[in-house]
């Protein structure tokens, strides 16, 4: 009955013509060369163009990703990215590491390392300077749009300096590392 419908209604639905267009894989990067963002993290999508990043490159000095790029995030850490740039603060500030990460970070499971898009580390620039001010702003900037920030130090003495200028202790990471935030929840 349903051929005479459909027959009925217009014969040429009922020529059927399957035809299967082969799909080309592409081969797999040369070992030891680096994945890309897309083929390494398949969830992870470009740094939104309204959020200041680094761009791709070599040098983790001046690049927020191993070249050839994108520089790539969680579409979660993403559309928070993009609600921690619409908040107005009286400095910039620029991703400055996403993925795929620039240097290796401590541990395979590291979220800099695992795939996932989930952390990104971000900076002032731009001659803005890391005061205990303007940390503290940006740690609750983060908070605000459902990141967790962590001020990244070299050594003790600067964790208790900003303790006492007003920085929560607990948002202060003894690494070793130059200054930066590490910001997770994407």
């Amino acid at each position: 009955s349903i051929y005479i419908i459909l027959y009925q209604i217009n014969p040429n639905l009922l020529n059927l013509d399957v035809r299967l267009t082969p799909v080309t894989i592409p081969a797999a990067a040369p070992s030891g060369a680096a994945p890309s963002a897309a083929s390494a993290c398949p969830s992870c999508v470009p740094i939104p163009s309204g959020v200041r990043a680094k761009p791709p490159g070599t040098n983790p000095a001046t690049s927020a990703c191993r070249a050839p790029g994108p520089c790539g995030v969680s579409l979660t850490m993403a559309r928070k990215l993009i609600a921690l740039s619409d908040i107005s603060l009286p400095f910039p500030w620029q991703v400055t590491e996403a993925y795929p990460p620039t240097v290796a970070h401590s541990g395979a499971g590291s979220c800099h390392n695992n795939g996932s898009g989930t952390c990104i580390d971000a900076n002032f620039f731009n001659g803005a300077a890391a005061t205990a001010y303007n940390i503290t702003l940006f740690l609750g900037a983060t908070t605000n749009t459902g990141l967790t920030a962590k001020w990244e130090v070299r050594d003790e003495a600067r964790k208790t300096y900003l303790i006492g200028q007003g920085v929560p202790g607990g948002s202060i990471l003894v690494t070793g590392n130059s200054e930066h935030f590490h910001i997770t929840g994407g």
